[in-house]
């Protein structure tokens, strides 16, 4: 008899698959805060899928580009050019 698979790490395998996508189109910034969001939901209840998430993070966060910590850069002046 085959197991049924668990409906927690094929979600994780869905929602890890579009934030690649997303960033892969340019938006690594937003792929990277729904991942944090995602990790964030899953630390403590699931640490083995929020861990996907960890990785993720680590493997996308170099190519960041922040002159600014992200919650600052709304009140921050323009960068000089």
């Amino acid at each position: 008899m085959i197991p049924n698979p668990d409906p927690n790490a094929q979600l994780c395998d869905i929602l890890l698959t579009s934030l690649a996508r997303l960033a892969e189109t340019g938006e690594t910034e937003a792929a990277c805060r729904l991942a944090g969001r995602a990790y964030a939901a899953l630390r403590l209840e699931a640490p083995d899928a929020a861990r996907r998430f960890d990785v993720f993070l680590h493997r996308r966060t170099p190519a960041l580009t922040w002159t600014v910590p992200p919650d600052r850069r709304q009140a921050a002046p323009p960068a000089p050019t």
